[in-house]
Formats: structure tokens, sequence, C-alpha cells
């Protein structure tokens, strides 16, 4: 991720490990795992840089068709760490395609 206006700039990234067990057919929990390394830049030219743990818990909802579907979930940080570029709780939506 990448922000930036007139007097701030932020970027952030990393990695993530999520895990999903379905309660039924098209009910899930979902558990998420991200390590983010943050910098940001503010008008005094000052720079900040921060490691920020993002644990994610929650559920959603994912139909599937004749190759697609639709996944929608809603997942909230367990840790909450004060630099984390999230405000929880997080909702998601995406599609799925399958060959």
């Amino acid at each position: 991720m990448y922000v930036s206006s007139r007097n701030y700039s932020q970027s952030v990234y990393g990695a993530s490990v999520w895990s999903r067990a379905y309660a039924f057919k098209s009910i899930f929990a979902q558990t998420e795992f991200e390590m983010l390394k943050l910098t940001a830049r503010n008008p005094l030219n000052e720079t900040f840089r921060a490691n920020v743990p993002v644990w994610f818990v929650g559920g959603g909802y994912q139909s599937t068709g004749q190759g697609f579907g639709l996944s929608i979930m809603m997942l909230y940080d367990v840790i909450q760490d004060p630099n984390s570029p999230y405000n929880t709780p997080v909702f998601r939506i995406g599609g799925l395609f399958g060959f």
C-alpha cells in the first residue's frame, strides 16, 4: 500500500499466512496473521518506521458455482497495534475463479 498527500506519505508492505475452516458448505471461520513493515514521512521530512503485527479472526460466506464464486467476510484485528493501517472490523469481498 502506498498513500501520499501534500504533506505526508506512507508505504506499507508485508506478508501474511491464513487458514480457513468450513462449518457448513458455505460458512467459514478464518484466522490470518500479517507482519507489516510501515514507513511514513511527515511534513518536517522526519521518517518513522515500524514493524506492525496484525492478527485477524473472523468469518464469512462463500458461494460457489460453475467455475466462479463470491466470498464475503468480516475480520477483527485482535492485536490492534497503534501503528496498524487497518480500522477494525475489516470487510472483504472477493471473486473466486476456477479452471
